[in-house]
């Protein structure tokens, strides 16, 4: 009786305890990236999720806002010689399924973007004001990262 007794307990405490830990919750204003066997399965927008305990593993949390890269001294090559600029670019997260494959490593996503545009940027908006240099410089940067999911909010770069 005692074996059957340990027994009904155990089930009991698995049939109770298994939704506890087969449920994850993502607040809102964040991303998740749910792994299994090391390997991306999906990304997780902010609600009740579903996962199988022990295979299913969180592994990365990220709030959608507030990103940035700062640059210091961070030198572009320009008309054969190197431009030194500083500043910041502030984005977020716009599609976390289509930034699924950056989100590991956004900010080098956008500095890489940042990296591309630059040296005919510059040379093209050189006379530009520091204001409208920075709104078309973010312009040319979200044609380039909104289909990865990526928005730029704001651009603050000035050659140094």
């Amino acid at each position: 009786m005692t074996t059957a007794l340990a027994l009904a307990l155990l089930a009991t405490a698995l049939v109770v305890a298994l939704p506890w830990l087969a449920v994850v919750r993502i607040r809102e204003g964040q991303v998740a990236v749910l792994r299994r066997s090391g390997r991306t399965r999906k990304v997780l927008l902010p609600g009740l999720h579903w996962v199988m305990p022990g295979l299913d593993r969180i592994e990365l949390r990220l709030d959608s806002v507030g990103h940035s890269v700062e640059l210091r001294e961070h030198k572009v090559p320009v008309a054969g010689q190197g431009l030194r600029v500083d500043g910041r670019v502030y984005y977020q997260i716009l599609d976390a399924r289509k930034a699924a494959p950056e989100l590991d490593h956004l900010e080098q996503t956008v500095t890489r973007t940042l990296d591309d545009l630059l040296p005919a940027f510059v040379d093209a908006h050189r006379d530009d004001p520091a204001e409208s240099f920075n709104v078309a410089l973010k312009h040319s940067m979200n044609e380039r990262l909104r289909g990865r999911g990526i928005l730029v909010a704001r651009t603050q770069i000035q050659a140094a």
